[in-house]
């Protein structure tokens, strides 16, 4: 992507459906995109957040595939 404008366009809806999903799972990030960790947070606060996101990311794959196909990444598993 030529710019940070176009990378969101391209992305569609993907980013609100990320956000919502978070959201549901309560965990708070700016719609827009962006994601803080702070130096007051625990080692079981910043666990919790990654946690919650790749369980986010997983509910939101299958759109992704379908949606996005180019963002398919073979699994290495």
């Amino acid at each position: 992507m030529a710019d940070v404008s176009a990378g969101f366009k391209a992305a569609g809806e993907l980013p609100t459906l990320l956000h919502l999903e978070l959201m549901n799972r309560g965990l708070y990030a700016a719609a827009r995109g962006e994601y803080n960790i702070s130096t007051a947070m625990t080692e079981a606060d910043i666990n919790r957040a990654v946690d919650t996101s790749s369980a986010a990311l997983h509910v939101l794959k299958p759109y992704v595939i379908e949606a996005y196909p180019a963002l398919r990444v073979v699994s290495q598993r």
